[in-house]
């Protein structure tokens, strides 16, 4: 814990921020219990599925890669199959709308298109949810 202590305190002199007396009681969790509780292997489970029909779609529709999907809009398609599941709640919408945004990826990468990682202060916000 004190060397976790010393090592914050450290980048907090490093980045001209003032430094802590005394160490926090409200540590993070480890970084494999991190892992465990914010990418739960049920939703791995579900990733898997999408990459199996994806396996799928090659054998029905060929190579992702060598297709031209400039006329199918994912992007529309992938949001059609999340306001499906917003009306059932069925979890097979969510990973028809993940294969979605997946051959969205591909179509942007093929067109050249690069990733910028940006953090606008946009966040999702806390809406209760009524069933």
């Amino acid at each position: 814990m004190y060397l976790r202590f010393f090592f914050d305190n450290l980048w907090r002199w490093k980045l001209g921020v003032i430094e802590l007396d005394t160490p926090p009681t409200n540590f993070a969790p480890a970084l494999d219990e991190l892992n465990k509780n914010q990418f739960p292997d049920e939703f791995a489970e579900i990733q898997k599925l999408a990459h199996n029909r994806m396996i799928m779609g090659y054998f029905r529709y060929g190579d992702i890669h060598r297709q031209n999907l400039d006329g199918y809009d994912t992007v529309a398609e992938a949001h059609k199959r999340i306001n499906k599941y917003s009306q059932d709640h069925n979890l097979e919408h969510l990973v028809d709308a993940l294969n979605m945004i997946q051959i969205e990826y591909f179509k942007a990468k093929k067109a050249g298109k690069r990733l910028h990682p940006i953090d606008d202060g946009e966040h999702a916000e806390y809406k209760p949810i009524k069933d």
